[in-house]
């Protein structure tokens, strides 16, 4: 019976582990996609920071801040909101930061002062730790066999 919790176990760890560290690759391809696309710098306005409040399963609050760009673009005046939050505030409403825009979709941009890159590194560190786990457990289980 033990040998079955403990191979469902590794199964579910090393899916999670696996997932995990396919969606850190995932942002990180198409960060560097987008820096390659988003190539017209631009002077963008924040007018807004959205907060984001989120409570998990387990009861714990987070929260997350999302800057509202507004940026000029062909006499076009484009408001967007970032798809990247952060837990501190690090922007304010009023500041300027330069963005890059898609010359081919002004809808489509990067912001270099944007930082996704903790978040690939937390997925793919649980994503390797929870993967070795569930080989371990493996291991263990084959060693129960003899």
């Amino acid at each position: 019976m033990t040998k079955h919790i403990l191979l469902f176990m590794a199964l579910c760890m090393g899916t999670v582990g696996l997932s995990l560290i396919g969606a850190s690759i995932t942002l990180h391809i198409s960060t560097r996609k987008k820096k390659r696309i988003c190539t017209q710098p631009v002077q963008a306005l924040i007018v807004e920071m959205e907060r984001s409040d989120n409570i998990s399963t387990e009861g714990i609050r987070t929260v997350s801040w999302f800057p509202v760009y507004e940026y000029l673009v062909n006499n076009h005046i484009i408001r967007k909101r970032s798809n990247v939050g952060h837990t501190e505030q690090i922007f304010f409403t009023g500041q300027t930061v330069t963005i890059y825009i898609n010359p081919e979709n002004e809808n489509d941009f990067y912001c270099p002062t944007e930082k996704s890159g903790k978040i690939q590194m937390i997925f793919i560190l649980i994503g390797i730790l929870l993967t070795i786990l569930a080989t371990a457990m493996l291991v263990v289980c084959k060693m129960m066999e003899a």
